[in-house]
């Protein structure tokens, strides 16, 4: 039988946007300029639980990034799929409240769209790019994990989108999802270096091979995309937001 739309009622809290970084808030605002033009207008509470799952990212994220030994970061993201899987009742973690919070709603919606094992296993992949990427210790091999671990992050929508989905826009948005890591890591690259969150030096040949997985993938994106200026525009915005100057990382 087909589910439809009004067969999901989200009862989630409003949206907290606080802590969640603004790459992220803005792929949540911008998502609908990349889904309209491919027919697909996601309601208001599916779009809340969109929200939901962009700040459920963002913390686990944040999170990670605090836990400076591996086996460690391991047995964080272990206890956490445990309980997002419904095989815990608690989340058996030290870490903030936003994180439980979060996690709650999460393993709600999960549950509530039926798909809580594809959407485990999609994490616990993108984890382990995450984690190939820390160590990787050449620009070609850190760069191949975070288009990775970006393109199957981009899966953790569509499982939500559900029946709103369409072949001709997951096909354009993993390819998009892809090209976004070069903005993130342009931000980025020199604070995670510090911090320990990668093992590749910044360097002008490192920011040059990000610029060009950005744009390399622009003329298919553009062939498969419904809306050409749309497209131009919403990449032209990341492109401002990845040269505004980002706050010093705290010591």
């Amino acid at each position: 039988m087909t589910t439809t739309v009004n067969e999901f009622h989200s009862a989630n809290p409003p949206m907290d946007w606080v802590n969640v970084r603004a790459v992220y808030r803005k792929l949540q605002d911008d998502f609908h300029l990349l889904t309209e033009p491919f027919g697909i207008f996601v309601p208001d509470d599916r779009n809340l639980d969109l929200s939901q799952l962009i700040g459920a990212i963002d913390v686990v994220d944040r999170e990670l990034d605090t836990i400076e030994i591996a086996s460690e970061r391991e047995v964080f993201i272990s206890k956490v799929l445990f309980y997002l899987r419904g095989e815990s009742t608690e989340l058996n973690v030290n870490a903030s409240g936003e994180l439980l919070d979060r996690m709650a709603i999460l393993r709600e919606a999960i549950d509530r769209f039926g798909i809580r094992g594809e959407f485990c296993d999609t994490v616990q992949k993108v984890v382990d790019h995450g984690e190939a990427k820390r160590v990787a210790t050449t620009d070609k091999e850190m760069i191949h994990h975070l288009v990775e671990e970006w393109r199957l992050t981009g899966v953790l929508p569509v499982l939500f989108l559900r029946e709103l989905s369409t072949p001709a826009f997951e096909k354009f948005f993993y390819l998009c999802c892809a090209t976004m890591p070069a903005i993130d890591m342009i931000q980025d690259a020199r604070r995670d270096f510090r911090s320990g969150q990668i093992s590749v030096r910044p360097s002008l040949g490192l920011y040059a091979k990000l610029m060009k997985i950005f744009f390399s993938p622009l003329p298919k994106l553009l062939f498969l995309f419904p809306s050409p200026l749309t497209l131009v525009r919403y990449a032209l915005s990341f492109i401002l937001q990845g040269i505004r100057i980002r706050p010093p990382a705290q010591a």
